[in-house]
C-alpha cells in the first residue's frame, strides 16, 4: 500500500477547496480599483519539495534542506549525508511521491510562462538597488541581480510576484533579495526559461522554476524553492527553507538565526592562516591547523617541523594539520562560514561599541565599526537549547582583562558565532564563549579560556597559556 505522509496529506482538503475557489482566475489577474491583482502559482504536489530534479542532485558541502527533496525520473544524489536533510524531511528518489511533484511542476511552469495580462517589461538588471511592487515581470531574454533587489508589498500580504524569462537568470555574489511591507517568499515565482545560477553567499526569495539545470554557489540562501523541469540541481554548502508556515518551523522568514555552517573547519579549535604561536602551558582540546602557512611555535612536536614549547593537544584524537590537505579543506569551508556569518542580514540589532553589563537575546547583533567587551556579557538561551547568537562586526573585537561570557536558559557556545572584519584579543584571564571568525589576526592573552574556536583566516594565531576547548555538541565533543 502506499505509504502515509502525514506532512503531504494535510495539505490535500487546503488544496481542494483552493482550487475550486480559484479555477477561474487561474492565468488571469483580478482588477482590483484599476489595478491587477496576480493570483499565485499553485504548485500542487510540488509545495512540499524544497528541491525537485529530473535527473540528479549533487552537494559539496554541509547544505541544510528543510523541505523534501525529488528525484523524476532519475534517482542519482551525491553529498548526502554530509548534506543534511532537516525537521522531517525527506528524500523521494524515483517514485510517486516524486512523479506527483514532477507532474505538478510541470503544470506550474507553464501556468507562470502563460501569464500574458498586466506584464511589466524587466530584461537584463532587475537588482540594482530597485524597488519592484506586486505584478508580472517579463524578460524576452534573461535577468540578472547583482546587488540588492527589493519586493515591496505595500502592505498587502496576499501580494504576488511573477517573473517570467526566456533564458537564464543569474544572481550575483552576496546579492541578496528583500521583502518589505508584507512580501512574503511563499508568493514569488520565477519561471526561467533555460537555466537559473544563484551566487555564492547571495539571498533568494520565492520559487524558482528552471526549464533547465539550477546551481547553487557556495553558501547561498534560498527562502523558497529550486525545481528543475529536465535537469540537474548542484548544491555547494547551502541552506534551502520551504517558505511555509506549517507544519515546518520557516526560520529564514523570521528573526530566528540559523547556526553557521562550519562544515570541514568544525573540529578545529585553531585554525590560522599565516603562523601560529604558542607561549607557555597552553592546552588545546581539538585540532589544530594551518594552510598555507607552516610555522607552528611553542607546542610539544607532534609531527616534523613544529617547534618545541609547553603548549599541549590534550585530547587523544586530537591533531596537528600543518599545510595539508584537511588544513587547507578546514580553511575553504571557513571562508564559506565567515561569509554566511558577514552576510546575515535578518532583523539585526545595532549595537557597537561596548557589550560588556549586558543580556543578549538570541538574534544578530551587528556594529559597522568594532566590539568591546568590559566585565560580563550574559547570553540568555530564554529556555530553548537550539537559540543562535550571531555577532557581526565590520572592525576589531577586544575583550577586557578578566572579562566574561556567562551562557544561562540554555545558551550553548556551540550556537555562538563572531565574524570580526580585521584582527579578535581576548584579555588576560577573561573567559570567551562561541567560535570567533577572524578576517586578520587572533591573539589570547595570559590565561585566556576559550569554549569554542579561535580561526583565522589570514593571518595568525598567538597565544599565551590559554586554554580552548572545543564546545559541547562539535565534532570532537
Amino acid at each position: 500500500p502506499p505509504r502515509s505522509h502525514p506532512r503531504k496529506d494535510s495539505l490535500t482538503m487546503f488544496r481542494l477547496a483552493a482550487i475550486l475557489f480559484a479555477i477561474s482566475f487561474v492565468g488571469s489577474p483580478l482588477l482590483v480599483q484599476g489595478q491587477c491583482v496576480h493570483q499565485p502559482v499553485a504548485l500542487g504536489d510540488a509545495e512540499h519539495f524544497a528541491i525537485l530534479s529530473y535527473n540528479t542532485v549533487t552537494n559539496d558541502g554541509l547544505s541544510r534542506i528543510i523541505g523534501d527533496l525529488g528525484i523524476h525520473p532519475g534517482a542519482a544524489v551525491t553529498g548526502f549525508p554530509f548534506g543534511e536533510m532537516l525537521q522531517g524531511s525527506t528524500m523521494e528518489l524515483a517514485n510517486t511521491y516524486s512523479l506527483d511533484g514532477k507532474n505538478a511542476l510541470d503544470t506550474a511552469y507553464d501556468d507562470a510562462a502563460g501569464r500574458t495580462d498586466c506584464s511589466i517589461e524587466a530584461i537584463g538588471e532587475i537588482g540594482a538597488g530597485a524597488t519592484l511592487p506586486p505584478g508580472l515581470y517579463t524578460s524576452t531574454s534573461g535577468m540578472h541581480v547583482t546587488d540588492t533587489l527589493i519586493l515591496d508589498g505595500q502592505g498587502n500580504e496576499n501580494a504576488v510576484w511573477i517573473f517570467q524569462m526566456q533564458t537564464t537568470f543569474v544572481s550575483a555574489v552576496s546579492s541578496k533579495i528583500v521583502l518589505l511591507n508584507g512580501a512574503k517568499a511563499s508568493n514569488i515565482f520565477w519561471q526561467v526559461g533555460s537555466s537559473g545560477t544563484l551566487g555564492g553567499y547571495s539571498t533568494f526569495e520565492g520559487t524558482m522554476m528552471a526549464y533547465a539545470t539550477i546551481t547553487l554557489g557556495t553558501g547561498a540562501i534560498v527562502n523558497g524553492r529550486v525545481l528543475a523541469r529536465t535537469a540537474a540541481v548542484t548544491l555547494l554548502g547551502n541552506m534551502i527553507t520551504v517558505p511555509w508556515g506549517n507544519p515546518c518551523k520557516v526560520v529564514l522568514n523570521s528573526c530566528v538565526q540559523l547556526p553557521v555552517a562550519l562544515g570541514r573547519a568544525e573540529h578545529f579549535s585553531v585554525l590560522a592562516g599565516s603562523t601560529i604561536t604558542s607561549t607557555g602551558f597552553s592546552k588545546i582540546g581539538g585540532d589544530l591547523g594551518l594552510s598555507p602557512g607552516l610555522s607552528v611555535t611553542g607546542f610539544a612536536p607532534l609531527i616534523t617541523g613544529v617547534t618545541i614549547g609547553d603548549g599541549r593537544m590534550v585530547n587523544d584524537s586530537s591533531s596537528m594539520e600543518i599545510a595539508n590537505p584537511s588544513a587547507a579543506d578546514g580553511k575553504l569551508d571557513l571562508t564559506a562560514a565567515f561569509n554566511d556569518a558577514a552576510t546575515r542580514f535578518r532583523c539585526p540589532f545595532s549595537r557597537i561599541g561596548e557589550i560588556g553589563g549586558m543580556t543578549f537575546t538570541p538574534g544578530l547583533y551587528k556594529s559597522t565599526s568594532g566590539m568591546q567587551l568590559t566585565g560580563t556579557l550574559t547570553l540568555d538561551g530564554e529556555g530553548d537549547e537550539n537559540a543562535v547568537w550571531i555577532f557581526q562586526m565590520a572592525s576589531t573585537f577586544v575583550s577586557a582583562v578578566s572579562s566574561q561570557i556567562i551562557l544561562k536558559n540554555g545558551a550553548k557556545a556551540s550556537n555562538i558565532f563572531w565574524q570580526v572584519g580585521s584582527s579578535g584579543t581576548i584579555g588576560a584571564t577573561s573567559t570567551f564563549e562561541g567560535t570567533m571568525m577572524a578576517y586578520a589576526s587572533i591573539t589570547l592573552n595570559e590565561g585566556a579560556v576559550v569554549h569554542g574556536r579561535v580561526l583565522a583566516r589570514v593571518g595568525a594565531v598567538t597565544m599565551i597559556a590559554s586554554i580552548i576547548t572545543i564546545p559541547a555538541g562539535s565534532a570532537l565533543d
